[in-house]
């Protein structure tokens, strides 16, 4: 079968191994992909900008011109705007069945079958579910009879929506199609993006990554694939010569003390190129941090969220301490390794001194990067059940998560009181790296930030001010992914 994967934004992993199972029982996959630099809502948004550079309409075209037997969609909450505009056009004008997969339709299942732009919804990961599908639609019977975790229209009224069964071994899947999206935008090749594992052993309140685990049952979520795995993947890419940074996109890579001794030596020895990773606050010891940094670690983010305990306690989910925070910190910095830290703001139960706290526990700690994410509710997480339960969040607000019409996280997300307040201390935290610890106590102490214009330009130039000074790869590489030249649709 004629399989079309239709993608704008940002490389995706899910794809890219969907494809490679596809491939590998003789389908025939193809990629059409709007890179939407300025729309995809990775760095940097701009609604004129993305209008102009637009490719959702010639997407459309292609996909009726190759009369695929099925056009597949990965959904994310903050661009499903953007796949329910391209999906209703191809169904209309290419007549092939579209199935919506990925976190945002797996989470809302019975609303993606609702809103009439796609004629079957898979759940949970893929890999087993949809070539059982193809296979069906092959013998004419396939949106008639689907197999687990993957529903139909006549599914609409269920009570549950179980997911599809997971991949236990991971080392059995095929290593993913990497040249899907690296045939349409090369300079993605420059940054590898990977994955050791899957699942996330902690349950933030605001994370998404929850709702899927209890979609697969709970039991057996977190899994890991062998070092020897991981190496060997990243072997085959690396005699290409382009590879410049690896860059592990696991919730947390900082975990697994047997594993990451077995990881370091074969990495060190077979790959031996710098790489970026996640860290959980208290995940690090002294052993794994030497570990980290002798394989070629350069880059670390670490989620923080709040510098309040009660608040990451109680209302993100996060037990860890300040302690811990400070901890893992030290021994990141100590070993000459680069750390970026997350902060949420517009946090639940978060005030002004929260803020004025956070700010100089982070002048103390003193991180090389600060992202600041604003408050966004996203479906299946235990922060939109209580948001909706305190009567903060109405139908209005329901829907526009449900269509993906919500505020980018980075430009104010759903924050709604006090955004002037709090985008100046947003700012207070991006000069926090470039300015010396005492002063940013001065400047907290005195409230001299209340005299900071709350500009979202100027936290954008500050943020590019950093970016030089450290030398930041993962920044400039965003930068050269938009100027770059693709490949597209």
């Amino acid at each position: 079968m004629r399989i079309l994967f239709v993608n704008m934004g940002a490389e995706v992993l899910g794809i890219e191994y969907l494809s490679a199972v596809l491939k590998g029982k003789g389908h025939e996959v193809e990629l059409l992909f709007d890179p939407s630099p300025f729309g995809g809502r990775l760095t940097v948004e701009n609604r004129l900008a993305a209008r102009l550079m637009d490719l959702g309409g010639r997407i459309v075209r292609k996909a009726a011109e190759a009369r695929p037997g099925l056009v597949g969609f990965a959904t994310f909450t903050d661009t499903f705007w953007w796949v329910r505009r391209v999906a209703e056009g191809i169904r209309e004008r290419a007549g092939a069945p579209v199935v919506f997969g990925g976190v945002h339709a797996s989470l809302l299942p019975r609303e993606m079958l609702e809103s009439g732009c796609a004629d079957a919804v898979l759940v949970g990961e893929g890999e087993i579910s949809l070539p059982a599908l193809v296979e069906r639609m092959e013998g004419g019977n396939g949106l008639e009879d689907p197999p687990e975790g993957v529903y139909t229209k006549r599914d609409a009224g269920r009570e549950s929506f179980p997911g599809s069964p997971i991949v236990k071994e991971l080392d059995g899947i095929p290593f993913p199609d990497k040249a899907l999206f690296y045939e349409k935008a090369p300079v993605l090749e420059e940054h590898y993006m990977i994955v050791s594992g899957r699942g996330c052993p902690f349950r933030c309140t605001y994370c998404c990554s929850d709702g899927m685990r209890e979609l697969a049952g709970g039991r057996d979520y977190v899994r890991r694939r062998s070092s020897v795995n991981v190496v060997e993947e990243l072997k085959a890419w690396k005699r290409r010569g382009r590879m410049r940074l690896v860059v592990f996109r696991d919730d947390v890579f900082t975990t697994g003390a047997a594993w990451l001794r077995e990881f370091a030596a074969a990495y060190r020895r077979e790959v031996g190129l710098p790489f970026f990773c996640y860290a959980y606050p208290g995940t690090l010891n002294a052993e794994r941090a030497d570990l980290l940094k002798e394989a070629g670690c350069v880059f670390m983010t670490m989620g923080v969220q709040s510098a309040d305990e009660a608040i990451r306690r109680e209302e993100l989910g996060r037990a860890h301490t300040n302690e811990a925070v400070v901890e893992t910190a030290r021994l990141v910095k100590e070993r000459g390794i680069r750390l970026s830290v997350d902060h949420i703001i517009g946090s639940p139960g978060g005030r002004e001194e929260d803020l004025r706290k956070a700010a100089l526990f982070y002048g103390a700690m003193k991180p090389d990067r600060i992202l600041v994410f604003w408050l966004t509710y996203y479906p299946g997480t235990e922060m939109l059940k209580r948001a909706r339960e305190r009567g903060e969040l109405g139908d209005d607000d329901m829907k526009k998560i449900r269509d993906g019409a919500i505020p980018f996280r980075n430009v104010g997300g759903m924050v709604r009181k006090g955004v002037r307040g709090k985008l100046r201390f947003a700012l207070l935290f991006e000069l926090i790296p470039l300015l010396p610890a005492r002063w940013i106590e001065f400047a907290v102490r005195r409230g001299l930030y209340r005299y900071v214009p709350p500009l979202f330009p100027l936290y954008n130039a500050l943020m590019l001010l950093n970016a030089v000074r450290i030398r930041d790869a993962m920044f400039f590489h965003a930068v050269k992914y938009a100027l770059s030249r693709k490949r597209a649709p």
